[in-house]
């Protein structure tokens, strides 16, 4: 195609591609539609599935898929339901059944609709494995799972209905008790608590429970349950007034009504005041029992006894009852009181009876039983009782059990009715408690044990107590144990010192035969009046220390307590009894166990009789002299003293290994160690030791004094009683010798009556009584110078009238024909004593025998040679032999005064001093003990 937009040309131009010109064109216009021009070319028709237009620059284009192409100057896209998958086409396809283009236009597939799913084809032509076309359109559009094919459509299944593949099947009908899921494409079973109704999933109805999955019906609540008003339960429970119980044969739980209910119109009903249920039923509510009721609440499941019973237990069927409690009794239908001074002890509805003797109710109504009165206790058989001695009697309401003892008293154990005065009263504080019975530091029996870290002090006598072990205490026992040994080894000393100095006076006069003769005679002098010194002291000395080792165990040994200040006066006595460990807190240092005591008391004097009667022995074997003589007698009178001190004491111990006091318990405790039990093998064994030590001491030492006093008794006695109205003739110079003269060379011989009449002087008689005996004849005055004696010598005739019962005075002339004064008599029984001790004095001096045993015979007249062992067996019967008297019985204190008025008795019948006075000072101790043992004998049986 050419133009020419110039005039006159020569030539023309070609159009460029895309355009057109027509003839005698001056430009080129654009190519027409259908149609593509080429630069030069005349326009050509696009053919069948091409187009051309503008859009395209005229040139021909494929029509693209999803469109056709009918004309050549345009493409048409596929309308809705319509697609075309290739190009170049004339026209669309359209859409296969159940498939459309969604609404859209100018699709190249279709697709689906919107309720069809898309399933992929077999192309069984192309493919002989059968494997998928790739041919979009050989596909199906089934309805999928939930969904079935209606009206040309899937639509989904209806409420019972699923369907769980993809077709165009019809949908599936639930199975029963199954519901359809949301999608309907699954059936599940309905969940606990719910049923499956047409296919839907339901919650149970209030009143109705499913308990598994999948029931197609919920189920009714059983009677008397129910899902309490609530919507989808499992199970149902029981109604609100009904409990569950398990059935007792089958197991199985059911619904009934509780204890205190029954059945009234469907509901467990409360029982009404007054009645009860005790058990879970449908039974009715039962009455309660006399005496019982509800105290006027509903409900419940027993009755319970009315306010004024009690529940008991009936002793024979075991069933509970109600019935009057103690301290009342049925009366008007009610339990009543009883009554000030009744009492009802146990329950039930006997009358209240009256309280017995001495009880009452203290004026208290509805009591159990009566209270004592004061002074009274009960005892574990509810007996009134006046209380014991020991216990308070101010005290109203006191039993057995509760007994509030007095200070100073004591009990085994709060049922004990034996109530004993404590040795030492200050260790017992008194009380009820029993455990609270004893003082701080004391315990055991008695109270009379001191615990650990403590030591007793003092006796039963003075009062025991404990004292707490500190250092102070110890330093002073040790320094007491010092000083009483220091005490003990003075005397030796002392004595030993003294003999050594007479010796050596005697060793240096010896050069000088006149001055020894003086040192002698003056030695002897001296020696003369220790002993008259001595002999005056001992007697008194003897009597008094037996008295006070009598005396001191009279407390102990009966059980009583005296008055404070005779206690006292008799703790002032126990000295005598050596009892050094019990003044101080020898516990302290070492163990004063009565075991160790008895140990002590029994080895110790056996120590000191061997030492003395060694030293003994050894001065027999030395060259005698008259002062070791002397001093040998000491050693052996020494060993004789000792044993007269220590035989009561050590004997008591013995004796009283043997004492033992048993308790209502069944106990038994050494009474003078209460921390000894009797029972034990230890005691045992010191019990065989004290049988032995009874042989060497209250036996072996009396036997002793004996046979030593036998052996010399025609020595001791040279026939005193025989001596009575005997003549004897007495010179003046014996007299004066006996009576104590100074020596001839000192006076002058004129004055030898005055001598004689100055120390024969014992007792002034009077004047009328001498001169009646001279008129009787009685006294024979044939010297006239005697007949005018002046008064200062009328001690001579008291002498005479005294010594004699008929005597005459004479001159007598001695063998070195020296004329001396004398006298003769027939004696008297005072005369007869005196002229045996005088000629026992001789004895003395020849036979050493006597002098070494003087300690039992120097204070008895020698018809009393065996006297000592009579004082000695009483002694050991007023103390140590209290063991085998009953002791602390009012028979003991009788025997003890049968012993005291026996002993007064042969004290009046013998008379048996030297010493007049001494006679008088035995028989005042021997009334002093009878009266002591009388009063202890009221004091005993309370004579008040």
């Amino acid at each position: 195609m050419t133009f020419s937009d110039v005039a006159g040309a020569s030539t023309c131009e070609d159009c460029t591609g895309g355009q057109v010109s027509r003839e005698r064109a001056t430009k080129c216009d654009g190519c027409f539609d259908g149609f593509v021009c080429e630069e030069g070319s005349v326009p050509e028709f696009c053919t069948g599935g091409s187009f051309s237009n503008l859009e395209t620059n005229h040139t021909c284009t494929p029509c693209p898929a999803g469109s056709r192409c009918p004309g050549a100057s345009d493409k048409v896209v596929c309308r809705s339901g319509y697609y075309q998958d290739k190009e170049k086409q004339l026209k669309c396809l359209e859409c296969p059944a159940n498939q459309d283009t969604g609404g859209l236009e100018g699709q190249t597939a279709c697709v689906c609709k919107d309720t069809f799913e898309t399933i992929a084809a077999f192309d069984d032509d192309n493919d002989s494995n059968g494997d998928f076309s790739s041919d979009a359109r050989l596909f199906d559009c089934l309805c999928g799972p939930g969904s079935n094919f209606q009206f040309g459509r899937c639509a989904k299944c209806t409420l019972g209905f699923f369907k769980n593949s993809t077709d165009n099947e019809p949908c599936s009908t639930n199975s029963p008790g199954y519901f359809s899921s949301a999608a309907r494409t699954s059936e599940e079973p309905s969940p606990a608590g719910s049923s499956c109704e047409g296919g839907r999933m339901l919650p149970c109805a209030s009143g109705k429970y499913a308990a598994e999955r999948g029931a197609a019906s919920c189920t009714v609540c059983p009677d008397n349950e129910d899902t309490g008003g609530l919507e989808g339960q499992t199970s149902c429970s029981c109604k609100s007034t009904f409990i569950e119980v398990t059935d007792p044969d089958s197991g199985a739980i059911e619904c009934t009504c509780p204890a205190g209910t029954n059945l009234a119109n469907g509901q467990c009903q409360q029982c009404t005041s007054g009645k009860y249920s005790t058990e879970y039923g449908f039974d009715a509510c039962a009455s309660c029992p006399d005496n019982e009721d509800t105290g006027g609440l509903e409900g419940q499941t027993s009755c319970s006894c009315k306010s004024t019973f009690i529940e008991a237990t009936d002793p024979d069927s075991g069933a509970i009852e109600c019935t009057c409690p103690a301290g009342t009794n049925l009366a008007n239908g009610q339990c009543q009181q009883c009554t000030s001074g009744k009492y009802s002890t146990e329950y039930g509805f006997d009358a209240c009876a009256s309280c017995p003797d001495n009880q009452d109710t203290g004026g208290e109504e509805g009591q159990t039983a009566c209270t004592t009165m004061a002074g009274f206790f009960a005892d574990k058989d509810d007996n009134s009782l006046p209380v014991p001695d020991g216990v308070r009697s101010d005290i109203v309401d006191m039993n057995i059990t509760t007994l509030e003892l007095e200070p100073g008293f004591w009990r085994t154990s709060s049922t004990s009715t034996d109530v004993r005065h404590c040795p030492s009263p200050d260790a017992c504080v008194g009380g009820s408690d029993t455990s609270g019975y004893c003082a701080e530091g004391h315990t055991g029996a008695y109270c009379d044990v001191c615990v650990d870290g403590y030591s007793e002090v003092g006796t039963s006598l003075t009062g025991m107590t404990c004292v707490e072990c500190t250092g102070g205490n110890k330093a002073t026992v040790a320094l007491g144990a010092v000083v009483l040994a220091a005490l003990l080894i003075a005397p030796c000393v002392y004595f030993w010192l003294k003999r050594r100095k007479s010796e050596d006076v005697l060793e240096a006069a010896m050069g000088d035969a006149k001055a020894a003769l003086a040192t002698k005679k003056q030695l002897e002098k001296k020696k003369k009046a220790a002993d008259a010194f001595l002999n005056n002291v001992q007697t008194p000395f003897k009597i008094l220390l037996s008295y006070a080792q009598i005396v001191s165990g009279f407390s102990f040994n009966f059980g009583i307590r005296f008055p404070p200040f005779y206690s006292s006066v008799m703790a002032a006595m126990s000295f005598a009894n050596l009892d050094f460990i019990s003044v101080a807190p020898m516990g302290c240092l070492v163990s004063t166990s009565y075991h160790h005591q008895l140990l002590t008391y029994t080895i110790l004097p056996l120590v000191a009789f061997a030492a003395l009667l060694g030293l003994y022995k050894i001065l027999g074997l030395r060259r005698s002299s008259t002062t070791s003589n002397d001093f040998r007698d000491q050693v052996f009178n020494s060993f004789l003293l000792l044993t007269f001190l220590v035989l009561p004491t050590t004997s008591t111990k013995i004796l009283n290994t043997f004492a033992c006091d048993e308790f209502d318990d069944g106990t038994r405790f050494l009474r003078r160690d209460l921390g000894i039990d009797c029972d034990s093998a230890t005691h045992k064994f010191f019990e065989l030791y004290a049988m032995c030590m009874i042989i060497v001491y209250p036996v072996g030492i009396p036997a002793m004094y004996f046979v030593l006093l036998y052996k010399a008794k025609d020595l001791l006695d040279r026939g005193q009683a025989k001596l009575v109205n005997t003549k004897i003739v007495k010179l003046v110079e014996e007299i004066e010798e006996e009576t104590g003269a100074v020596d001839k060379e000192e006076v002058g011989d004129e004055h030898k009556e005055a001598l004689l009449v100055s120390y024969v002087y014992d007792y002034i008689t009077d004047q009328g009584e001498i001169e009646d005996a001279v008129k009787k004849g009685d006294i024979v005055l044939e010297d006239q110078w005697i007949s005018s004696l002046q008064d200062e010598h009328k001690p001579l005739l008291q002498f005479i009238a005294k010594e004699s019962n008929v005597c005459r005075i004479f001159w007598h002339c001695r063998e070195d024909k020296e004329t001396v004064l004398g006298v003769e008599v027939v004696l008297s029984e005072e005369g007869a004593k005196n002229e045996a001790l005088r000629r026992r004095a001789a004895d003395e001096e020849a036979y050493s025998k006597l002098g070494r045993m003087k300690f039992l015979f120097a204070a008895y007249e020698p018809k009393c040679w065996w006297f000592e062992v009579f004082e000695t067996l009483r002694r050991l019967l007023l103390t140590g032999g209290q063991v085998i008297l009953n002791q602390g019985t009012p028979s003991q204190i009788v025997l003890n005064l049968i012993i005291c008025i026996f002993s007064m008795k042969m004290y009046a019948r013998y008379s048996p001093f030297v010493n007049a006075k001494a006679d008088e000072l035995a028989e005042i101790a021997q009334y002093q003990l009878f009266f002591t043992m009388l009063a202890a004998l009221c004091i005993k049986v309370d004579i008040s």
